[in-house]
């Protein structure tokens, strides 16, 4: 499997990820959800953690699908199936819009929540500078 990534809600960037040819098109990322917890990524490495946590097992969390008996990567799988089902693409602002909550990514820290819509999916991986 490729690179995750995605373009914030809030200034419809590019998240690019550690490894891009040029470093410093990188920034710090903020990964939000509606009940205000944060959480800070400042090197995204690309496979969807952002300060620890990984985004589609919080996708699995909010939506009541977590097992908290179960260790973060079952979570993520769990996650990964509820976004991917019909959606081959992968996109989180789809989810959104099939009225499941989704976490939100933004580059300022004090966006706010309400008034964004989900991240669209970033073709280019994060990583790719073909086609930008």
């Amino acid at each position: 499997m490729g690179f995750f990534s995605w373009k914030t809600s809030d200034t419809n960037e590019t998240i690019w990820n550690a490894y891009v040819s040029s470093g410093e098109m990188t920034f710090t990322v903020y990964m939000v959800i509606a009940d205000g917890r944060t959480w800070k990524e400042e090197d995204y490495e690309g496979y969807g953690v952002f300060g620890g946590k990984d985004i589609y097992a919080l996708i699995a969390e909010i939506n009541g699908l977590a097992d908290s008996d179960k260790d973060d990567e079952y979570n993520r799988h769990l996650g990964l199936d509820l976004v991917f089902k019909d959606n081959p693409r992968g996109d989180i602002d789809i989810l959104e819009a099939r009225g499941f909550k989704v976490p939100k990514l933004f580059r300022n820290k004090y966006s706010k929540f309400d008034e964004f819509l989900a991240p669209q999916t970033c073709q280019t991986q994060g990583y790719f500078l073909e086609g930008v």
